[in-house]
């Protein structure tokens, strides 16, 4: 990485040039304003949806651009890194405008060794049309307005191209004037009295440029320094006394995701006919809608309840390279209706119910499924019905991968801005790297909050860390203290059953969890297994040469522990077999005299493995 700052290339003198390293200080210095207060961007939250994440977004998204970016002298390079940058760091609504807003610029600036302010002018008008280009229905009185309306602050003739230390603090207060506006152009920002966060976003951009060009050389070695050693973002505690009074959001996933186009479709269809095409799937399934394009990737960011079915359509279209999907209703119970000062998180592969994952507001971490190049996240943006339907679309057997240390570091910095704890339920260590990544991202967060993080190895997976999850939920709704929380799940860990009825031992053999040859052998023998958990790893725990012998024997072992009075609940978990899960269940109640807690469909994850029509019985 060049890090060659010089003093000449400090900041803009009266020359009035811009090169790329002044550029890039320029950057850095709005880039840490909007890092310093993001804590104040998230309590003002309220367009378009009151998720609370608005500053999250926006410093996730530049300290990404600050960790990831090279640095190049000319400004052309230096804009296109920034760009495309922003494009793959981009988070959030707000995020995704952003890099839009560089997108923007590094059009009109490409090939250039420097410009001069009317050529930055030039750039700022030409980003904002791209920015309004690249939103489906824009909103004024939002970030948007504050972009166009700086972008006109800047003199469009050499006769006003006089000293930028006296032009930009009039620009900040022509900014400043238009953020004050924002509280009053929407109803739900004047019910509350607050700006617009994207919008306060970009004034503190634009505040943290200015100090750069006004403070003197002592603020300019401060940014060079932050500069020079990427250095960590940090926060600033902000108080604040708004009160939320959005209703719940409509659409529940603020979902993103980044498309690389085949090349065959571009030669047959033409770039801007895909990506017409790709915005067309987007309407279709939601709004809020941030559609962003560097060379032949496509960076999008839409509001909607079916990210599955979404990307389920996309596959068609390129290859893809990113997905993200935030739970907005899940935030904005965070923010609006926390019923406790526990926060509850688990991973996708704890079979619960939508509708008590929401009772009980739990945060799900999604795992990851594999596809060849492409990669989904389990219950998200991949169900259980499409990953069979995919497997014949791809060369290789998918294969899952646990969420990164940064995702739950992500997930344990968002939980503690709401909650005094946390505790967290995984599936067993033995099984995948979930607890581990899980643990070492909570022992970082407890340090940076000074809050408590517990996480639990439940040895468990599926339906069975289910009922363990739901169990939790129920002790926190109730008031329980957090080490009493966690001594009853431990108390149920040791209780709990789970029993898989495998239909077919392929799935297990396709996903190298038993060798082919064994596989053969059984196929020839026509038996079936029962899985069952010990030890926190999954075993064979009988055999039979039918599924409903299978079952049978499952039933029978259920009806001996309910006799000793060892089941308190139960529930009934599938791949994609419903109605076998109903006809079992309809038999558990009769000899349990009591329903089922619930029958779900499995994650994909577990299906991997366990394969299509697998039902399992758990109990606790």
């Amino acid at each position: 990485m060049n890090n060659n700052f010089t003093a000449q290339a400090a900041v803009p003198d009266r020359k009035i040039y811009f090169d790329g390293i002044r550029f890039y200080l320029l950057f850095i210095a709005g880039a840490y304003r909007i890092i310093q207060n993001k804590e104040d961007l998230n309590k003002i939250n309220y367009f378009p949806v009151a998720d609370s994440d608005t500053g999250t977004n926006l410093a996730g998204t530049f300290n990404y651009m600050i960790e990831n970016s090279a640095i190049y002298p000319h400004i052309g390079n230096m804009a296109d890194e920034l760009a495309e940058k922003a494009m793959d760091g981009a988070r959030g609504n707000s995020g995704n405008i952003f890099a839009q807003f560089f997108m923007g610029l590094a059009q009109t600036i490409r090939g250039h060794e420097k410009i001069d302010i009317v050529q930055l002018s030039d750039a700022l008008r030409n980003s904002v049309k791209e920015v309004y280009k690249s939103i489906s229905e824009p909103v004024e009185g939002t970030v948007i307005t504050l972009m166009k309306d700086f972008a006109n602050c800047f003199p469009e003739s050499t006769e006003s191209n006089d000293n930028t230390n006296n032009l930009f603090p009039k620009i900040m207060e022509k900014v400043r004037s238009s953020l004050d506006k924002t509280s009053e152009a929407m109803k739900k920002l004047r019910n509350v009295n607050v700006v617009d966060a994207g919008a306060k976003g970009f004034a503190l951009f634009i505040e943290g440029m200015n100090d750069l060009l006004t403070k003197g050389s002592g603020y300019i070695t401060h940014v060079r320094s932050l500069a020079k050693n990427k250095t960590e973002y940090f926060t600033a505690p902000v108080s604040s006394d708004h009160e939320k009074s959005q209703d719940l959001p409509k659409l529940r996933f603020c979902t993103e995701g980044k498309i690389k186009i085949y090349e065959k479709l571009i030669e047959t269809a033409g770039f801007n006919d895909s990506a017409d095409n790709i915005r067309k799937v987007l309407s279709k399934y939601g709004d809020s809608i941030v559609f962003t394009h560097y060379k032949d990737n496509i960076k999008f960011h839409v509001h909607t309840n079916d990210p599955h079915l979404l990307f389920q359509e996309l596959i068609d279209y390129g290859q893809l390279l990113y997905q993200k999907a935030d739970d907005m209703i899940v935030q904005y119970k965070d923010s609006n209706e926390r019923k406790s000062d526990i926060a509850l998180i688990t991973d996708s592969v704890a079979d619960l119910p939508q509708e008590l994952l929401d009772k009980y507001n739990v945060h799900v971490v999604p795992l990851l499924v594999n596809y060849d190049d492409d990669q989904y996240l389990d219950k998200v943006t991949l169900k259980t019905k499409q990953l069979f339907e995919n497997i014949n679309k791809y060369t290789s057997y998918p294969k899952s991968a646990a969420p990164s240390i940064g995702t739950f570091e992500r997930v344990y910095e968002q939980a503690l801005t709401h909650y005094n704890s946390v505790i967290a339920l995984h599936l067993a260590s033995k099984l995948s790297a979930v607890y581990n990544n899980s643990k070492k991202a909570a022992e970082n967060v407890s340090k940076k909050f000074k809050k408590r993080i517990d996480v639990i190895d439940t040895q468990h997976l599926s339906g069975s860390l289910g009922l363990l999850v739901q169990k939790a939920g129920e002790l926190i709704e109730q008031g329980a203290h957090h080490d009493s929380v966690i001594n009853e799940v431990n108390m149920s860990i040791e209780k709990a059953r789970i029993f898989v009825s495998i239909k077919t031992f392929k799935y297990m053999v396709m996903g190298g969890r038993v060798s082919p040859m064994k596989g053969k052998l059984v196929s020839l023998l026509n038996l079936k297994p029962i899985i069952s958990m010990g030890g926190g790893e999954s075993k064979i725990f009988d055999k039979a040469f039918s599924q409903k012998s299978l079952t049978k024997k499952i039933i029978r072992i259920f009806q001996n522990d309910h006799s000793a009075g060892n089941i308190d609940r139960y529930a009934v978990v599938h791949s994609a077999n419903p109605e076998y899960a109903q006809e079992i269940a309809a038999k558990l109640h009769n000899i349990s005299g009591q329903k089922p807690g619930y029958i779900s469909e499995i994650s994909s994850v577990v299906a991997l493995n366990a394969g299509l029509g697998a039902v399992a019985i758990v109990y606790c």
